[in-house]
């Protein structure tokens, strides 16, 4: 980031923005570079050369195979001179033409500035399209940029909707005719190497056109983005996510809608198995991405951060890519615990782009060379933005112990050894964050380290817990009365002093450094994901079949935790931290529409009532190898807190 010079009003930035989006194209939009303050964030927006840099506005001739237009409006940009290049391209659902005014502005308020939310720091061109590749860094490097307005969208007539098939289809044959290239029928800047790129949907609508192989796509670049959109946030452990999910696909742009209420959209979802979820968008919603369809090179891009966004799509994106074409498509991971904006177009994280497009779409050797001695890089968090970086063949880690530790009551330790029969309990249905009176809402069991330890990989809670004895709702003779279970779970770091350690959240900061989700009633898992076998450390949920709980009875609950890599210090301290509610808050991913009644009982030591036979309650966390003693870095500073966390 450089040094800021000057700082803008917010009101000056929006009216230079809006003239920015609406000159689009032209030689310039800022004739000077503009270092810009927006609540906790520093942007600083530099012109393009235009004396080196050619912008033109296109439509790309397609068929109409239900999108509802023969012609996608895009934006291309490429070196001056004459010539044909390489060519990154992205489809977009936010109109192409709206640039750096969206990276500023979009998603933010007075109430989030308040509240401290951050978006992040970030250097970028005034013409790169929101969350697009950006022409100011990669023309110069000898590219084209392309960004095409998916259909109903932007500048493209049509149908918008914006993962269906249409869309799909629309997009695939846009790749297909820039890669014919000048010489086979395709525009005269275009080489016909072409790659996808884009971050959140400009990564989920790759994942979903990849699957369909366009003719003559070379690689992709996918900068977070759900693969399968149940699983991965719209209902994350089974548990509808009130927050973005109908923010986004009402496509609002102000105050997230009431969770009190029935959102009033013009949109339901597709008919699901599931009886517990309202019907909420008319949009296609594809259920799992066929993934293991794709068989060009592709860098995924994972972030720590993006807890219930993003970043489980990501993890599963590059799993997922070797099940079908093992060991024959070659596939990056890159994963760090920053803000994604921010990291997407700092320095490193373009350098590790252009790596790969240089490598697969200019046969650079040194640049395959390069990315071939880091295929997985993972950026392992200490706390506070202090990080140090591993470098991996694979993920998970080779060689990863899972380690069984027992919830131990009444110690309320997490213990490598069976421990007594236990029982523990809390509130489940009264929220900690609107009501601080709750005299239990949450418990807490700890594990101190005897030696530094790294976790790098998929946690899993093993969870044997019972709803509330007498719930009002299991008083008639109904066996398969409606009870269930709404349960939270997190976990967060401690250091030898006592001190809570912070890390970055969705757009805030927050003591979690990772969490999982679970509705009861929708426990069930499975082995397999689009036909093919998952792991044994994973536990997605099956999604086909409502089990009913009765009160007093205990379940066994595995519960999926999201992938993380941290290091713990010697005398440091883990906590896992299992409520009725979001341990920590965050405006941006929210589960509110909770089915809890009263108390929830966890029970230890292989304790349970009821007739199964079920083993005690454990968190199992992925170990690896410690090697040499790292030496973290300082990459930023700490996101600052919401005002109201459950934890100082």
């Amino acid at each position: 980031m450089k040094t800021m010079n000057q700082t803008l009003s917010v009101t000056l930035l929006l009216v230079l923005a809006t003239q920015a989006s609406a000159q689009f194209p032209t030689d310039t939009v800022y004739d000077k570079p503009l270092h810009v303050r927006v609540g906790n964030d520093v942007h600083y927006v530099y012109p393009l050369d235009t004396d080196k840099i050619v912008s033109e506005t296109l439509m790309i001739p397609v068929e109409d195979n239900g999108s509802g237009t023969t012609e996608l409006a895009a934006n291309v940009w490429y070196p001056t001179g004459g010539g044909a290049f390489p060519v990154i391209m992205s489809l977009t659902t936010y109109d192409k033409d709206l640039t750096a005014d969206r990276y500023i502005t979009a998603g933010r308020s007075d109430a989030f500035h308040g509240a401290g939310l951050s978006i992040g720091d970030f250097t970028i061109s005034n013409a790169v399209s929101f969350e697009a590749a950006d022409p100011g860094f990669f023309v110069p490097h000898g590219y084209a940029v392309m960004v095409v307005d998916g259909p109903g969208t932007g500048s493209s007539p049509g149908i918008q909707d914006p993962f269906g098939k249409a869309t799909l289809d629309a997009f695939k044959q846009a790749v297909e005719w820039v890669a014919r290239g000048s010489t086979g029928g395709g525009p005269a800047w275009s080489n016909g190497k072409v790659s996808t790129q884009g971050t959140s949907y400009l990564g989920i609508i790759q994942w979903l056109t990849g699957s369909t192989q366009p003719e003559g796509l070379d690689a992709m670049s996918v900068w977070q983005g759900l693969t399968d959109h149940y699983r991965d946030s719209f209902f994350a452990g089974g548990i509808f996510e009130t927050g973005l999910t109908p923010f986004w696909l009402a496509n609002k742009h102000g105050a997230f809608p009431d969770v009190d209420t029935a959102p009033t959209y013009g949109m339901t979802f597709n008919k699901t198995p599931y009886e517990l979820i309202d019907e909420k968008t008319n949009y296609e919603i594809p259920r799992v991405s066929n993934i293991e369809q794709i068989e060009v090179p592709v860098l995924v891009a994972a972030n720590w951060a993006a807890q219930g966004v993003h970043l489980r799509g990501s993890i599963e994106g590059y799993r997922r890519l070797d099940v079908e074409n093992v060991g024959r498509v070659p596939r990056y991971l890159y994963t760090h615990g920053r803000e994604e904006w921010t990291v997407m177009t700092s320095d490193e994280g373009l350098g590790v782009q252009l790596e790969f497009f240089d490598c697969h779409l200019k046969d650079v050797q040194s640049a395959c060379a390069a990315l071939n001695e880091k295929p997985v890089r993972i950026e392992v968090m200490h706390g506070d933005n202090m990080f140090h970086d591993r470098v991996s063949d694979q993920w998970p880690v080779a060689d990863t112990e899972y380690r069984k530790l027992y919830l131990d009551v009444p110690s309320m330790d997490l213990s490598e050894e069976m421990p007594e029969r236990g029982l523990t309990q809390y509130v489940s249905d009264i929220d900690p964050h609107e009501d601080g009176e709750v005299p239990n809402p949450l418990v807490v069991f700890r594990h101190t380290f005897e030696k530094d330890t790294e976790v790098i990989g998929h946690p899993r809670l093993r969870l044997i817990a019972s709803p509330w004895l007498f719930d009002p709702r299991a008083r008639d003779e109904n066996p398969e009365t409606n009870v269930d279970m709404d349960v939270f779970v997190g976990l967060r770091k401690v250091d030898a002093d006592g001190n809570v350690k912070r890390f970055s959240g969705t757009m805030v900061g927050d003591t979690l450094f990772t969490r999982g989700w679970l509705r009861a009633s929708l426990r069930k898992t499975t082995d397999t994901i689009n036909g093919y076998p998952v792991p044994d450390y994973l536990s997605p949920l099956a999604f086909d079949e409502v089990q009913h709980l009765q009160p007093g009875h205990a379940y066994q609950l595995d519960i999926e935790i999201l992938p993380m890599g941290i290091f713990f210090e010697k005398g440091s301290t883990l906590e896992l931290i299992i409520s009725g509610h979001a341990i920590t808050s965050s405006p941006n991913h929210q589960k509110k529409q909770l089915v809890n009644v009263g108390t929830h009982s966890i029970f230890t030591g292989g304790s349970h009532p009821g007739k199964m036979e079920i083993e005690a309650s454990y968190l199992e966390l992925p170990v690896v190898e410690l090697g040499r003693a790292p030496t973290p870095v300082s990459k930023d500073e700490p996101l600052p807190l919401p005002r109201t966390p459950l934890f100082d």
